[in-house]
């Protein structure tokens, strides 16, 4: 295989542009710390960017590196527009016909939504007695949501709005439990989940606090 140009330092330059802060704004919601067989209840919220062809939907891309001997997740700079060095380095392993290497540098993808809780299937904060009921969370989604989220879509069985409209969006409720592996391991399954059966438009309160206005003009919740 040929020399790569890819080195760790250019690496560390051209990953230190971080992503936008949206999602730094409003907490991930660990819907994968749900006890088995309980769910939670979530209302998407529309993408704050109108040309987001899925309307509240983000696709992520990451690449698993090791910087000064550490696992790292830093973002795929294909996703702004701009080269990224790791994919080139996967790209010329592929090329060079070493799969292993090619998979190892490739981007996993998932994908990133933001909602308002609904219904809270997690325990109470020990100390505050705090619950995410009535608060804007980011999600990040795996393969099995993501599919569930785009079957019902692509097949119409929701009707003609996304399920993130105010007026007539559909709740989606997460269901967690628990799958035996081949070996005896445990995995989370959530192919339970599911849309609602039918859509609601969002109350008074949940539209305040979507629109909230931080005093600067921005609607950080939106």
């Amino acid at each position: 295989i040929q020399k790569s140009s890819f080195s760790i330092e250019r690496a560390r330059a051209a990953f230190s542009k971080q992503p936008a802060a949206q999602t730094e704004r409003t907490p991930y919601y660990p819907f994968y710390k749900l006890p088995e067989g309980k769910s939670s209840t979530l209302r998407f919220i529309p993408d704050a960017n109108p040309e987001n062809e899925m309307g509240f939907l983000i696709e992520r891309r990451t690449h698993e590196l090791m910087i000064d001997g550490e696992r790292t997740r830093v973002p795929c700079l294909e996703m702004y527009g701009e080269d990224c060095p790791a994919c080139d380095l996967s790209r010329s392993y592929y090329k060079a016909k070493d799969t292993v290497n090619g998979k190892k540098f490739w981007p996993k993808k998932d994908h990133v939504a933001r909602a308002i809780v609904v219904k809270d299937g997690l325990p109470p904060d020990p100390e505050t007695g705090e619950t995410y009921v009535g608060k804007v969370v980011t999600l990040t989604l795996g393969k099995s949501l993501y599919e569930i989220i785009a079957h019902n879509i692509s097949s119409g069985d929701l009707g003609d709005e996304l399920p993130c409209s105010i007026e007539e969006g559909t709740d989606f409720i997460i269901t967690r439990t628990i799958k035996p592996g081949p070996t005896g391991e445990k995995y989370s399954d959530y192919s339970l989940s599911k849309f609602a059966r039918t859509s609601r438009g969002l109350e008074e309160e949940e539209i305040a606090t979507i629109e909230f206005d931080d005093g600067t003009g921005n609607t950080p919740n939106y």
